[in-house]
């Protein structure tokens, strides 16, 4: 390789390292806001931030870097729930989408903030919806084995965890709102 084109590589890497580290904190709050698991969550940006190297060639410079991370995270995400058996609740897309594209449009919104919010959100849950989100993403329990615990039906159960997550995406929505103004 000559050293044009190792000065071209590194003036490239560098380019994608200052993009990916202005909007890492945003792309992360994305991913934790689907799987609140600290460490599986960095094993997503880890992949996330593999591919987007891989694919940086075909990211159009000019456009909102983040978002693009985003939706490379979106599709890191899908395949992770599909990977994990029968159980594990799935993320109805629409709410995917509809988080990535608050996330991604707004430019404004800090992953901080958004993650403060959701924590805001999680405190004002009743006491029986944050032990089942407790189970679910902090204890990583399956969906059965929290049924069992609760002495509920599997598909109750499954009903519960996603109201409790529209409840938590509308209360956090609500919340950065207030906050805002």
């Amino acid at each position: 390789m000559s050293s044009a084109e190792n000065s071209r590589n590194m003036s490239k890497y560098e380019e994608f390292l200052n993009l990916f580290r202005t909007s890492e904190d945003r792309i992360f709050g994305f991913i934790l806001t689907f799987l609140p698991n600290f460490a599986r969550a960095e094993d997503i940006l880890q992949e996330t931030m593999i591919i987007m190297w891989r694919k940086f060639d075909e990211f159009e410079p000019g456009t909102n870097f983040a978002a693009w991370g985003i939706k490379i995270a979106r599709y890191n995400l899908y395949k992770f729930h599909e990977s994990q058996q029968a159980g594990v609740v799935r993320f109805d897309s629409s709410a995917v989408e509809a988080i990535s594209r608050q996330i991604s449009d707004t430019d404004s919104l800090k992953t901080n903030s958004y993650i403060d919010a959701l924590l805001h959100c999680f405190e004002k849950l009743g006491g029986q919806s944050k032990q089942l989100m407790l189970l679910k993403y902090e204890q990583n329990f399956k969906v059965p084995e929290i049924s069992q615990k609760i002495g509920r039906s599997i598909r109750d159960t499954y009903r519960m965890l996603s109201r409790i997550q529209h409840t938590l995406h509308e209360c956090t929505s609500q919340t950065l709102k207030a906050w805002e103004r």
